[in-house]
């Protein structure tokens, strides 16, 4: 619905601008037949048109956001599933030494780890070949693009709040940013560029791309899993299903944690259970 309602929203717009251009030569009077003077009409037009705009450019930042939750650009998020996930109680919490310790700990004994992303590519083949509807699943369960582009300043001269948002006059040209100030101790502000935005930057140059750091890497191709336009929600599922003695999981096989850690771990622990299961048959 949100998506509808975007598109219901700019087409308003547009039909607004448009019937505001038609009218070439006009006269508004008021309730007593006297003509409200004309330069009073043209003022209170031209702040009409002023909010119309800013509100274009608040709704092209929430579609924006929108566009991070699932790291990717919103003609390509279906409109059936895009709200399907479960939110988690609580609230956020942030790993102050990263996820390389949990990764350690967890992924002791495990001999096989890869992505969503590289299943895609078919970087790695399977023998025996995984059977068809395992190979569709993995084909039609898409993967977004986002960056954590950190930058470092010599002084705060932002507001204190959690996250900053830039408005603009597409999603593309619109950010937001994690404000890492109170946790980290120093002048710290993590931006988050996804989808199309997130994969031209990465294309970007040394010198293009001066204010910016980023990293691309190999052996991931991507960030997480999201619903594609015209896809069923029960692809996570039929990821998840193992193949003779090969178990899958993370978070591209969670129906209710799609692109998550939780999701991630929670699949893995049944992943972890199922394999036990099957070793003690």
């Amino acid at each position: 619905m949100v998506l509808l309602c975007c598109f219901l929203f700019k087409l308003q717009l547009n039909i607004l601008i448009k019937a505001s251009n038609i009218l070439i030569s006009y006269a508004l009077l008021d309730m007593d037949g006297n003509q409200v003077p004309q330069e009073l009409v043209t003022k209170v037009g031209e702040v009409f048109e002023t909010i119309l705009e800013e509100h274009h450019k608040v709704l092209q930042w929430y579609l924006c956001r929108m566009e991070g939750w699932f790291a990717a650009d919103c003609d390509t998020i279906s409109l059936n599933g895009w709200d399907q996930e479960v939110l988690l109680p609580g609230g956020h919490g942030l790993m102050v030494r990263g996820y390389l310790p949990v990764i350690n700990t967890l992924a002791k004994g495990l001999d096989i780890r890869l992505g969503h992303s590289v299943l895609i590519a078919k970087r790695i083949s399977f023998e025996p070949r995984l059977p068809d509807w395992k190979e569709a699943a993995i084909d039609e369960l898409w993967v977004g693009f986002e960056n954590k582009i950190i930058l470092h300043f010599d002084n705060v001269f932002w507001p204190n709040v959690e996250f900053l948002g830039v408005v603009a006059d597409t999603s593309y040209g619109c950010s937001y940013f994690l404000n890492l100030r109170k946790v980290a101790r120093h002048p710290v502000l993590v931006y988050m560029p996804s989808g199309r935005l997130a994969k031209d930057i990465e294309k970007m140059s040394d010198e293009a791309a001066a204010n910016f750091a980023f990293i691309q890497y190999i052996n991931s191709l991507g960030s997480y899993s999201y619903d594609q336009v015209g896809k069923p929600h029960e692809l996570y599922e039929r990821l998840r299903v193992q193949v003779d003695n090969l178990f899958f999981a993370g978070e591209a096989t969670s129906m209710s944690y799609t692109g998550s850690v939780h999701g991630a771990y929670s699949t893995g622990t049944m992943a972890a259970e199922d394999c036990r299961m099957r070793v003690l048959e």
